[in-house]
């Protein structure tokens, strides 16, 4: 099986898949720890995403962070993530809000913004709603004097929703941009253009990680001379390798994959540029924490205490 965006409908999907002994690939950047036989998530995790961002950030905005974020699990846990990497790097987390999905006004949060005046604001914003935040705060003129930066803006192009003037600066951390310069990436947008046509939007992480998907299915299928989940997975768990659009990816033991970790920077004209590019990150808590090798019964999704 292959689907799901929302966290919380992979946690629908994930026990059914368990239960009935069905591989399920769940495609889409996501909070980390899930360690579970049956459900293999080639979306990028906080432990690949936020460590090197917010030590970047540090160097270029300062010490004091504030988070906002959805209040459900893929916010609450990532917040958690925010504070583990805060307290490892010597940053001051000075606040976090924590706001319904369905929220569109940020007033009284960018009050406490004002009130607390931190250097980097780590903004984990979700859905067609929450986007505005970022027009909101660039309206409040905070843009000017604190960092922004996000593990998921430009998941869904929300760079294309705001404007120029509110997108341009924002620093974003993810396995996949259309920018990102590969020759497989290449060969992925001109394939894409042949199936769909002239691209109006960027084409979003989700889509590499869903190719991702597909392509470490096959190629484990054809080690292992099988389509049955479980000789697909033993074959995933003995390490995959696949050209991906992103460039190089691997399948480990815990059922993540080793990727590519680009770190990007809002435009004024509804894209990114690359300022850095990490190689060959490894989902480290996940590594710590989960062998479905060495333990295969294992279905949880384990998070930082």
């Amino acid at each position: 099986m292959f689907g799901g965006l929302a966290s919380s409908s992979r946690e629908a999907v994930r026990p059914v898949a368990h239960q009935n002994r069905t591989l399920y690939f769940y495609s889409a950047l996501y909070e980390g720890g899930v360690c579970d036989r049956y459900s293999f998530q080639t979306g990028v995790t906080p432990s690949q995403q936020l460590g090197v961002m917010l030590e970047w950030a540090k160097e270029q905005y300062g010490n004091k962070v504030y988070v906002v974020a959805p209040d459900y699990n893929f916010g609450t846990i990532s917040a958690h993530w925010v504070n583990e990497y805060a307290e490892q790097l010597g940053l001051e987390v000075v606040g976090q809000d924590f706001l319904p999905v369905s929220q569109s006004d940020f007033s009284s949060t960018l009050q406490q913004i004002q009130t607390r005046q931190p250097d980097i604001v780590v903004a984990l914003p979700v859905g067609s709603r929450q986007t505005s935040f970022y027009e909101q705060f660039a309206a409040a003129g905070l843009k000017d004097r604190i960092g922004i930066i996000s593990t998921n803006y430009g998941s869904g192009n929300q760079q294309v929703v705001v404007s120029p003037s509110a997108g341009e600066g924002i620093i974003a951390s993810q396995n996949y941009f259309q920018v990102v310069d590969t020759p497989t990436n290449a060969r992925f947008v001109e394939m894409w253009e042949q199936e769909y046509g002239a691209i109006k939007e960027p084409i979003i992480s989700e889509a590499n990680d869903t190719w991702n998907a597909v392509m470490l299915w096959a190629t484990a299928a054809n080690q292992a001379k099988s389509e049955k989940s479980d000789d697909v997975i033993d074959a995933l768990l003995q390490g995959v390798t696949v050209d991906s659009p992103e460039g190089s990816i691997k399948s480990l033991p815990s059922n993540h994959l080793m990727h590519q970790v680009y770190l990007v920077r809002g435009d004024n004209n509804h894209n990114f540029e690359v300022i850095q590019k990490y190689e060959d990150v490894m989902p480290t808590y996940e590594q710590s924490v989960c062998n479905l090798i060495e333990n295969p019964d294992t279905s949880t999704q384990y998070s930082p205490e």
